[in-house]
C-alpha cells in the first residue's frame, strides 16, 4: 500500500502526522537526517491524542534536505510553515540545528 493510500485510511489527524513523519524519515534516512517531533505535537503523541494541536512540529539536523522532501511531496511553503492542501497537514520546521 502506498503512503498516500495509508494517509487516506488514517482514522485521525494524529495518525496522518505520524505517517508523514515515518515517510519523511524513510526518505531522509540515506542522507543521515532524522526529523524529530517536538512542541505541541510531542504532547499530542505522549497523550495519545488527548492534547490536540493543528500542526506537526519538527526539528531536523538539515533543514534544506527536509524542505526538498516536502517540496517533492507537493507541500507548499509560507514562511517556516509548510502545508499540503489535499492531506490537511501543516508542518512547522524549526531552523535550529540538533546536536549530534
Amino acid at each position: 500500500m502506498s503512503f498516500e493510500q495509508r494517509l487516506q485510511k488514517a482514522s485521525s489527524r494524529l495518525e496522518r502526522k505520524l505517517l508523514l513523519v515515518g515517510e519523511l524519515t524513510r526518505r531522509l534516512q540515506s542522507k543521515g537526517v532524522i526529523p524529530v517531533i517536538v512542541g505541541g505535537t510531542a504532547l499530542e503523541v505522549y497523550t495519545v491524542g488527548n492534547y490536540l494541536t493543528a500542526d506537526l512540529d519538527l526539528v531536523a539536523s538539515a533543514y534544506p534536505e527536509v524542505a526538498k522532501e516536502l517540496e517533492a511531496m507537493r507541500f507548499q511553503r509560507e514562511g517556516r510553515i509548510w502545508y499540503h492542501p489535499d492531506w490537511e497537514l501543516v508542518v512547522g520546521i524549526s531552523i535550529e540545528q540538533l546536536a549530534s
